[in-house]
């Protein structure tokens, strides 16, 4: 099996209710970076990469389309079964950049389940567990405002609740 071509593609993800309000940004959409990995076994595998924003930490979606479009070439002719190989070659084409690579990741243990028939959380190794928990990530907001979306967020059955600070007065961070 060999990868024929790889395909990136920007997607626009809405965020559902009120913009997301950081500290120095609000977000209303993630700017999502899907690849799709084409085989010449027709088998094709997706990965994504969504890094929150480009201010929330040094990568940011231009950089891994960018690097995707830097390392693509490298990948064509490998065999996808062979992950550790692309990964070497992913690492002598680009240095760095793994919110990038993690999409050609997720793609090639996608391309592995379906090629083997196999749940990819079994390729590597079983779930161990029925569900993924999962938390809440609070905006910068007015203090009421934040504890009466946390409280609701808990009743939801959210276990764990993110809070943001900066941007406003630091005793309002503190309360």
């Amino acid at each position: 099996m060999q990868i024929i071509a790889i395909k990136i593609y920007q997607y626009d993800s809405p965020i559902k209710g009120e913009p997301y309000k950081m500290s120095n940004t609000v977000l209303d959409r993630f700017d999502s970076t899907i690849v799709e990995i084409i085989t010449n076994n027709d088998i094709t595998g997706f990965g994504e990469t969504c890094p929150v924003g480009p201010v929330y930490q040094p990568q940011h979606a231009l950089g891994a389309r960018a690097a995707l479009q830097e390392m693509g070439p490298h990948l064509i002719g490998l065999n996808p079964l062979l992950i550790q190989n692309v990964y070497d070659v992913m690492d002598c084409s680009l240095n760095g950049h793994n919110y990038a690579k993690a999409a050609i990741d997720t793609a090639l243990w996608d391309i592995c389940g379906k090629f083997y028939g196999a749940r990819v959380c079994d390729l590597l190794g079983g779930a161990v567990q029925e569900s993924v928990p999962s938390y809440y990530s609070i905006g910068v907001c007015p203090v009421d405002e934040a504890i009466e979306t946390a409280k609701r967020k808990q009743n939801e059955g959210y276990g764990r609740i993110q809070l943001k600070v900066g941007g406003r007065p630091v005793e309002e961070d503190i309360a």
